[in-house]
């Protein structure tokens, strides 16, 4: 599949792309060294060639943790006292040395909103 896509792009683009996305849902954190072991071995597989090495990048999008963000000042957030979309947490509660971060992609529309938390392998 991954094949097909970068051939795509090179037959829209005349160019294939320079940097490779690559986001994986349902992955828990044991899991991490195996899906980037593996996707990363999968993808180079399928793409690289001796004159096409683009950079691969693994995200893991993690929806199912126990993180809870609010409001310093609940008035910020509408009515709901959400915090806003597009807001991203990159500091204090990360890991302190992996590279990880937390978006708030969308409006909560009941409750309180969960961000996602994404994970760069």
């Amino acid at each position: 599949m991954c094949r097909n896509l970068v051939n795509t792009y090179f037959e829209v683009n005349k160019v294939k792309p320079k940097k490779i996305v690559v986001f994986c849902d349902s992955v828990s954190e044991g899991q991490f060294d195996m899906v980037l072991n593996e996707e990363q071995s999968n993808l180079k597989y399928a793409v690289f060639s001796d004159s096409y090495k683009p950079t691969i990048t693994l995200f893991v999008a993690q929806k199912r943790h126990q993180t809870r963000l609010f409001l310093e000042n609940v008035r910020d957030g509408g009515s709901m006292g959400n915090v806003p979309p597009r807001t991203v947490v990159d500091t204090k509660i990360v890991h302190p040395f992996e590279f990880d971060f937390y978006l708030f992609s969308h409006h909560g529309r009941i409750g309180t909103s969960k961000a996602v938390r994404y994970c760069v392998l």
